[in-house]
């Protein structure tokens, strides 16, 4: 038998972000043959779910105007063949320095294009340069949403 233990976090999104975690342990019986479990279809399934990063995805954001007090308003767009029937920006927290605060608005965008705006709220002297997050997209046609991890580097247009 092989003891094991982690502690664990992560951050449960839908139309709010709430962090979680604790601590996890499981004794492993290692024996002489490989034989999956009788939950690695289950395991596996899970594993899909989890985001990974799409080097097609090519993001470009930028600050919309000039701040008002300590908030600006943040635009992330990008390029797509079909445009999905829903897009959401989860960020990851900016800590004493920032936070990316409210709902996100979908903009009316070109063709082939999505826009959405966010609000960054800075606590600072400074606006961030680098912004991460999650990309939440459902495909048209009822697919399974999609989430990729994102690192916005707002350009800074005004």
């Amino acid at each position: 038998p092989f003891d094991i233990k982690a502690e664990v976090s992560w951050l449960e999104c839908e139309k709010g972000c709430l962090p979680g975690g604790g601590a996890i342990k499981a004794t492993l019986t290692i024996g002489e043959e490989f034989k999956p479990s009788p939950d690695a279809p289950l395991i596996d399934g899970w594993k899909r779910k989890i985001p990974a990063a799409d080097p097609t995805l090519k993001l470009r954001a930028r600050w919309e105007k000039a701040a008002t007090d300590d908030s600006r308003p943040l635009l992330i767009e990008w390029e797509s063949k079909d445009k999905p029937s829903v897009a959401d920006f989860f960020p990851e927290s900016g800590g004493d320095d920032f936070e990316v605060a409210g709902a996100t608005a979908r903009l009316d965008a070109k063709t082939n294009q999505v826009a959405l705006r966010k609000i960054v709220k800075k606590f600072g002297n400074r606006w961030p340069t680098q912004i991460r997050g999650l990309i939440v997209t459902k495909p048209s046609g009822g697919a399974e949403p999609q989430a990729r991890p994102v690192t916005l580097i707002p350009e800074d247009t005004k």
